[in-house]
């Protein structure tokens, strides 16, 4: 079971901690979903919403859940779209129910502040707040951690997620472009969307130890993390770029002392049986 989220702000960041039980523990990334979009895939979704109630994972909210087409917009999908934006804001509520009270933040994305750039209303803070999930403006800050049982602390991991605005031709010059950019953050696991691509890579990491006087090597996780869009007819096409896998992401953490491992899990269109 996920207790209740703590959130602490010092020098103008909030950090999330999330005490979780020893064992392996899941994270599911919801990001990209763009509801309302013609190319839309539900059973992505729907499937996402499934295995995280089966996993009792922890989840994440990584921006661009709305279409949000406004005639402001680049391009027409204003007139595209299958949902308004009010529609998609209250279908994405009601689909959130079930899992609500599993996730730890939600940051939004482009899509989602098409309309608070134009009328200062922020559609994706007003999702959070009506699940009474955490909003974080921007980037957001965790730290999972489990006890042994004792009160004692047994392990722990930093998570570090980001929209962001970067982009790449295909998954291998994005997380390349992470690794190379995003060193001005050391994390644990670190995780972007925006680009709808999938993918998981580590790299390996040197740092001096100022609890241990020691120099120690650490694996930092970069996740990619997916989307609900079809390629054909979507925004691919005009670039143009191949296809991308249209999933999820999810990874599971090793929480037991002495066995720190974390291992990437992709949600598909096909269910799974959980």
């Amino acid at each position: 079971m996920i207790g209740r989220p703590e959130y602490v702000s010092k020098c103008g960041y909030k950090v999330g901690r999330v005490r979780l039980e020893r064992g392996w523990q899941w994270v599911v990334v919801f990001s990209d979903l763009q509801l309302g979009h013609p190319n839309f895939n539900d059973k992505v979704f729907l499937n996402t919403i499934e295995f995280a109630k089966a996993k009792d994972a922890v989840c994440i909210g990584l921006g661009d859940w709305m279409e949000n087409g406004t005639k402001g917009s680049v391009g027409k999908s204003w007139a595209e779209q299958t949902y308004t934006p009010n529609q998609q804001r209250k279908l994405i509520v009601d689909h959130l129910k079930p899992i609500a009270r599993q996730f730890v933040g939600i940051c939004p994305g482009n899509h989602d502040l098409r309309g608070e750039e134009e009328t200062d209303l922020s559609a994706i803070e007003w999702i959070a707040e009506s699940r009474g999930v955490e909003y974080f403006p921007t980037e957001m800050f965790f730290v999972m951690s489990a006890s042994d049982g004792n009160g004692d602390h047994c392990v722990s991991y930093s998570v570090y997620a980001n929209h962001s605005r970067s982009a790449g031709k295909n998954s291998s010059t994005v997380s390349a472009v992470v690794k190379r950019d995003w060193t001005f953050m050391q994390a644990d696991v670190k995780l972007k969307g925006h680009d709808h691509y999938l993918d998981w890579t580590h790299e390996n990491v040197m740092r001096v130890s100022k609890t241990h006087t020691a120099v120690e090597t650490f694996r930092q996780y970069i996740g990619l993390c997916g989307s609900c869009l079809e390629r054909a007819g979507g925004y691919a096409t005009v670039k143009p770029l191949g296809p991308s896998d249209v999933g999820q992401l999810a990874f599971r953490m090793n929480m037991d002392r002495g066995k720190r491992d974390v291992r990437e899990h992709f949600i598909w269109e096909e269910r799974e049986e959980f």
